[in-house]
């Protein structure tokens, strides 16, 4: 429906546009124009999700932070693009041998 709708666009250099292939989407456009009439232009067709996707976020980044190790008193996650390329290696290591020491751990990190 986007693409189709971006070509057919009118822009000052541009009189129109045309659709030249529409194998394989066939049934997929008529059911997008089915859904996007159905409306009769009401309504708002991009909600705003910020909202929603700062939440989703903000939980998968505490759920990630949670299967971290613990660093040493004064050291924290947040300064590792400053590190020397043997210490990032380190803390890396650090990380990738937390995360496999268990199964349970391992079943945490692949979901």
């Amino acid at each position: 429906m986007q693409a189709i709708a971006r070509v057919n666009r009118i822009f000052s250099n541009k009189p129109g546009g045309l659709v030249v292939d529409f194998i394989g989407i066939g049934d997929q456009l008529k059911e997008a124009t089915k859904k996007y009439t159905q409306g009769g232009g009401a309504g708002n067709p991009a909600p705003d999700i910020s909202d929603e996707a700062k939440r989703v976020f903000v939980d998968s980044l505490a759920d990630t932070r949670a299967l971290l190790p613990e660093l040493p008193a004064g050291r924290n996650y947040g300064g590792w693009r400053a590190l020397p390329n043997i210490e990032f290696e380190d803390l890396f290591l650090r990380c990738c041998g937390h995360l496999t020491e268990t199964d349970e751990l391992r079943a945490d990190a692949q979901r």
